[in-house]
């Protein structure tokens, strides 16, 4: 942790963050990326906030790819420097309509102007050693204006607009996943075997629902339910309010990607080979066998779950049935979203949009040097980039 200031004991490390920033902003602007207009002039008791103006450069960050990103129909709008501490990365990004939330590899929150991509606030959370699981939203309507970064220990529950910390919360239990939000409940996966209803809003664990092996993926909301897969291959659907079993199953395996759903099943690519249809009632509605372990991951849009298999490649499934409705060898990766009812799926170097009625790629965007991109809406979103040298770039659906 950083030593506290004397302006205030209890802020911890405010001071401390606006002088790196001060310095880190010069030394990026003296190689021509970002251009400083203005730092809060209340820095010390801002609570580790402060402002600053895009890059008067921004364009050249990401100008090398502008061709290709118009491909696939995006047009370049912003770029935005979260600036993570010196040999720290960019972690997590989300992001939302009204706000860019950035985590790095040490413990650096950024929230970002999504009209503009400037700086609305940066705050540590702790030290550098400090392992975070995962970001989400307080869902609930009253306190909506809330972000939560869970390490393994605690929740970090702040202020979307200011970044101010309104509550650390210790968990009873280590958690190994980010939460699925029911209201303030978050549900959390342990490497107890654990699914915790942790309410945010009593910092209380409200019940825990104990399965074999450790939870690794993050559970996934089922309709009225909240179901979670061990690396012992247990699937459990439990009330998300009173932790009480809904249903379970047993699958021959564990996971390497997160469960997803469409509100009626929960779909499992388990390490047993299998993509699995499953119902809350822990019934095994249907299964596709393959022959080699799922871990690329899947992902469910409408009536139609999509997977790569090594016998047929990257796979539409029917959601209700497992039956295959087309299947290609020319795409792969994940799907992020949907434009104009196209998939559009990234393989980590590669976007490309699929057409979602027969699998055929439509077009593709070579994008090389890209560590992650996220959209803010599933369906005709905003889409967001990082580079390698963490800045952020927004671009514009066409």
């Amino acid at each position: 942790m950083s030593t506290p200031c004397s302006c205030h004991g209890s802020r911890v490390g405010s001071c401390v963050r606006v002088a790196r920033t001060l310095r880190s902003l010069t030394l990026v602007s003296a190689a021509g990326l970002v251009a400083i207009s203005a730092l809060s002039a209340g820095g010390c008791g801002s609570g580790g906030s402060y402002q600053s103006t895009e890059s008067s450069a921004g364009p050249e960050a990401y100008k090398p790819l502008a061709a290709e990103f118009s491909k696939v129909g995006y047009s370049w709008d912003w770029s935005g420097f979260p600036l993570p501490d010196r040999g720290e990365k960019i972690k997590f990004i989300t992001a939302f309509p009204d706000a860019v939330v950035v985590q790095d590899t040490g413990s650096k929150m950024t929230v970002l102007e999504p009209s503009n991509g400037r700086l609305r606030w940066s705050n540590e959370l702790a030290n550098r050693t400090t392992k975070f699981v995962g970001l989400s939203r307080n869902a609930d309507a009253g306190r909506g204006d809330q972000i939560i970064s869970s390490s393994e220990s605690e929740a970090f529950v702040m202020s979307m607009r200011t970044g101010e910390i309104s509550s650390r919360q210790r968990f009873e239990k280590v958690v190994n996943t980010r939460p699925v939000m029911f209201g303030t409940m978050a549900v959390y996966g342990t490497p107890s075997g654990e699914l915790m209803g942790h309410n945010i809003a009593s910092n209380l664990r409200v019940w825990g629902y104990k399965a074999s092996g450790p939870i690794e993926f993050a559970p996934v909301r089922v309709g009225f339910s909240v179901g979670g897969v061990t690396q012992d291959g247990f699937v459990a659907f439990v009330d998300p309010i009173s932790g009480s079993l809904i249903g379970r199953t047993k699958l021959f395996g564990g996971v390497a990607t997160e469960p997803v759903s469409n509100g009626n099943l929960m779909f499992v690519a388990s390490l047993d080979q299998s993509l699995y249809g499953i119902s809350p009632g822990g019934a095994v509605v249907w299964r596709h066998r393959t022959s080699e372990p799922l871990t690329t991951q899947p992902a469910v849009v409408g009536n139609t779950v999509y997977c790569s298999t090594a016998d047929e490649g990257f796979t539409a499934f029917d959601a209700a049935t497992g039956d295959i409705r087309w299947s290609t060898n020319e795409v792969t990766g994940i799907v992020l979203g949907t434009k104009k009812s196209r998939l559009v799926v990234w393989n980590g170097t590669a976007l490309t949009l699929v057409d979602t009625a027969r699998g055929t790629v439509v077009e593709r965007a070579d994008l090389p040097g890209l560590t992650k991109v996220v959209f803010d809406s599933f369906d005709d979103g905003n889409l967001y980039a990082v580079n390698s040298a963490g800045v952020v770039g927004k671009f514009l659906p066409k």
